[in-house]
């Protein structure tokens, strides 16, 4: 078929045509095919298509995807898609997106995405996000992201986020993260480099003999490698027999949890 026949194609011949014979397209009759024969296809063609095919649609052709093909992408032909293409998503196509596939989007391709189509993240996708997909977020990503998509990303994630995707987070959200991130306390202080004058006891992730309150309207969370830029205010019970006096000036690091902590807590 020449080019002209493959744009003249109907979408009822378009959605007949077999995986075998689709897989015989050439870069230029893909690109002939219109937006309502792209999407007449089966998942069967889809899924035959090779990566040089995927690469060959355009981004309006990507964007009439029904969301049974979005479904049936295989992780290299995800791959395959420019990030031209994933700026064109929508949220129900990204929605489509198994957690294979969005663990197998690109950094830079994340990074393309809409504000409007990271909606269609579950949080199930949210987890399945690399260090450096998350660490590709834009801030205007960051601030578009729900509350629950925040609060469902893993400690290992967080400390990936840019300095700009931090400082872009809403209240709510800094809130829905700091509680996938409060400090429990454990006996016997091992704090270094407080700020100011800290009486605590050793901090970590959700492991405690001491009752705790934590009230975070920010938080500031370290790595060794970066430093997120928000702040914890919270408020602990400490044992005094337990409790040590640290005067140094810098940031708490804590390193059963590696949380740093830049506020004064209230004991």
């Amino acid at each position: 078929l020449s080019t002209g026949d493959v744009a003249a194609l109907t979408t009822t011949q378009a959605g007949a045509l077999s995986a075998s014979q689709v897989q015989g397209f050439t870069a230029g009759q893909m690109a002939a095919l219109s937006t309502a024969d792209v999407n007449a296809l089966t998942t069967a063609a889809m899924q035959a298509l090779s990566g040089d095919q995927i690469a060959a649609l355009s981004t309006t052709q990507v964007a009439a995807l029904a969301t049974r093909q979005v479904a049936a992408l295989t992780t290299d032909q995800v791959q395959s898609l420019s990030v031209d293409d994933f700026a064109a998503l929508s949220s129900q196509q990204l929605a489509a997106f198994d957690t294979d596939q969005v663990a197998a989007i690109g950094a830079s391709q994340f990074a393309a995405l809409r504000t409007q189509a990271l909606g269609g993240l579950s949080t199930a996708d949210v987890q399945a996000l690399g260090t450096e997909q998350v660490a590709a977020l834009t801030s205007a990503q960051a601030y578009a992201l729900s509350t629950a998509q925040v609060a469902a990303l893993t400690t290992d994630q967080v400390p990936a986020l840019s300095d700009s995707a931090v400082g872009a987070l809403r209240t709510t959200q800094v809130l829905a993260l700091s509680d996938e991130l409060r400090m429990k306390a454990e006996c016997c202080a091992h704090v270094t480099r407080p700020a100011g004058h800290l009486m605590v006891s050793r901090p970590s992730l959700r492991r405690c003999r001491y009752g705790q309150g934590i009230h975070a309207g920010s938080f500031r969370g370290s790595d060794g490698r970066s430093v997120i830029g928000v702040e914890v205010q919270m408020a602990m019970k400490v044992y005094a027999s337990e409790r040590r006096r640290l005067w140094h000036h810098g940031t708490v690091f804590t390193p059963a949890s590696n949380v740093s902590i830049s506020r004064r807590p209230r004991t």
